[in-house]
C-alpha cells in the first residue's frame, strides 16, 4: 500500500476533477468559496456523507437569475425544521451567498445551484450532537439539459416496485435518497426513463427527483397528494400557470388529491415536472401508449409557460 503525501493526493484530485463541471463552491466549514474542482470537498466524517443526515435543494440559474429562490430556500428550512437541523444563516443571508456565489460562477448562460445543510462533520456514530455543527455547502454547476428529442417524442415510465417513504419523511427533501437511486436503476434496468412509486392504497406518488402530473379524459389536470410525495417546487409553479389555460379548451379544472393507479391507464396526458425537467411530456406508460402516442397540447403549452416563466 502507497502512503501518498500532500501533493501527491492533490495530483490525483486535480486528475479526477478534469471532467468535472463544477464552477465553484460555497462552504461554511472553511467560510469561503473555492473554484478549483479539486478542492470542492468535505469531511468524510460529515454525518450528512455516512448518515444521510442533511437536507438539500436544487436550483436553476437562468439569465433572470436564480429560479424560484426564495421558494426552494423555505422549503429548505420547512426540511430542516422537521428533523431538527440548524440552518446557521437566515433565509435572506443564505439568498445573498446564492447570489453572489453566480457572480463569481462563470455559467454558460444556465446553470444549478446544489445547495447542502448537513448535521456536520464529527464522527461515524449516528449520535446528531457528537458534530462540531450544521454545515453548509452550495455548489455551482453547469446545466446540462435532456436532448431535445425527449421533448418531441416523449419518455416512458413504469411503476416502481420500490415502497413510498412513509410519512413525514416524503415530505421531507432529506439527503437519505438511497430508495430513490433504486427507483432510478429500476427504470433504467428496465428499459424505461422514469419510475414512479405507488403507496400500498395503489395511489400515484413521484419519481426519483420529479413530481408526476396527468390530464385525465375528462380534461381536469392533476398533481399526486402532498401527504405522500415532496412539494416540488417547480410543480406548484407550474399549477399556478396552469391557470391561464382554464380560459382555453385544453384544461377545465386543476387539482392536488389522490390519484388512483387505474387513471393513467385512460389518462390524456402524463408529464414529468422537476427543476431540471420543465415539463417533460409522457408518451408510453407500461406497455400502454399515452394518448395519440405523440406529446400532448398541455405538456407543450405547461412547458413553454415555465421556459418563458424561467427567463
Amino acid at each position: 500500500m502507497k502512503i501518498l503525501n500532500e501533493t501527491e493526493w492533490l495530483k490525483h484530485l486535480r486528475e479526477h476533477s478534469k471532467s468535472k463541471k463544477y464552477l465553484a463552491m460555497y462552504s461554511t466549514l472553511f467560510d469561503g468559496v473555492v473554484t478549483d474542482p479539486a478542492l470542492m470537498v468535505l469531511p468524510i466524517d460529515d454525518h450528512m456523507v455516512h448518515r444521510g443526515d442533511g437536507v438539500f435543494e436544487a436550483m436553476r440559474v437562468t439569465p433572470s437569475g436564480i429560479y424560484l429562490l426564495r421558494p426552494h430556500l423555505e422549503r429548505l428550512f420547512r426540511s430542516a425544521g422537521a428533523i431538527d437541523l440548524k440552518i446557521t444563516k437566515t433565509i435572506g443571508e443564505l439568498q445573498k451567498i446564492c447570489e453572489e456565489l453566480v457572480s463569481v460562477s462563470k455559467f454558460n448562460n444556465h446553470g444549478v445551484l446544489r445547495l447542502f445543510v448537513s448535521r456536520g462533520p464529527g464522527d461515524f456514530s449516528p449520535n446528531p450532537y457528537s458534530t462540531i455543527g450544521s454545515q453548509i455547502y452550495i455548489v455551482a454547476v453547469d446545466f446540462v439539459s435532456l436532448s431535445e428529442e425527449k421533448y418531441e417524442k416523449g419518455v416512458s415510465v413504469m411503476l416502481s416496485k420500490v415502497g413510498v417513504k412513509p410519512a413525514p419523511y416524503a415530505t421531507v427533501k432529506s439527503c437519505n435518497y438511497l430508495p430513490n437511486v433504486m427507483m432510478k436503476k429500476e427504470s433504467l434496468d428496465a428499459g424505461y426513463d422514469f419510475s414512479v412509486s405507488v403507496t400500498t392504497d395503489g395511489f400515484l406518488a413521484e419519481g426519483p427527483t420529479e413530481n408526476i402530473m396527468i390530464l385525465t379524459a375528462e380534461g381536469e389536470l392533476l398533481a399526486p397528494n402532498f401527504d405522500y410525495t415532496l412539494r416540488g417546487t417547480t410543480l406548484v409553479r407550474a399549477l399556478e400557470l396552469a391557470e391561464r389555460l382554464k380560459s382555453t379548451p385544453l384544461i377545465k379544472n386543476i387539482r392536488v388529491g389522490d390519484i388512483h393507479i387505474s387513471e393513467l391507464e385512460r389518462a390524456r396526458e402524463i408529464m414529468m415536472v422537476g427543476t431540471t425537467l420543465s415539463v417533460l411530456p409522457v408518451t408510453k406508460y407500461q406497455n400502454t401508449i399515452v394518448g395519440s402516442g405523440k406529446p400532448g397540447a398541455v405538456a407543450q403549452a405547461l412547458r413553454k409557460l415555465v421556459d418563458q416563466d424561467m427567463g
